[in-house]
């Protein structure tokens, strides 16, 4: 016998046993009817449902370490960054400014040039300045 007609032998098997299959499946079967001296009950309560469980929050990255600084450092960190801040003005860019100014003012709250600046942002034009005024933009060089 060659291969091919052994192979088809057994798809014609196979496909003999799925139809057998499905056509059992499709057959229903009707429930036989309870016996009149047996008294019905009422269905069992359904179980309470299982409780939730919440899955823990993931562990949070630490924050990363930043070295302790000396009073001495912590005062020249603050007046290098106000002088990046009067950078930062210069070109234009008042958020960065705002931003270093705060970090300065974390580092040293008596940094003169940090307190000024911010002082000077955070100032209102026309109380300071007077109602006339003209436009005028930083440009960068």
């Amino acid at each position: 016998m060659s291969y091919r007609s052994h192979l088809s032998r057994v798809q014609r098997g196979c496909t003999a046993l799925v139809t057998m299959l499905l056509v059992a499946s499709c057959a229903t079967q009707e429930p036989a009817p309870a016996p009149a001296s047996v008294p019905v009950r009422a269905p069992a309560p359904a179980p309470a449902p299982a409780p939730v469980v919440v899955a823990p929050e993931p562990p949070k990255p630490a924050a990363p370490v930043v070295p302790e600084l000396t009073p001495a450092q912590a005062r020249m960190q603050a007046q290098k960054l106000a002088i990046e801040a009067v950078d930062a003005l210069q070109n234009g860019d008042e958020e960065k400014a705002r931003s270093l100014l705060e970090e300065a003012q974390t580092l040293d709250a008596r940094n003169d040039l940090a307190r000024k600046l911010m002082a000077q942002i955070k100032a209102n034009p026309q109380k300071e300045l007077g109602s006339v005024y003209f436009r005028y933009t930083v440009q960068k060089d």
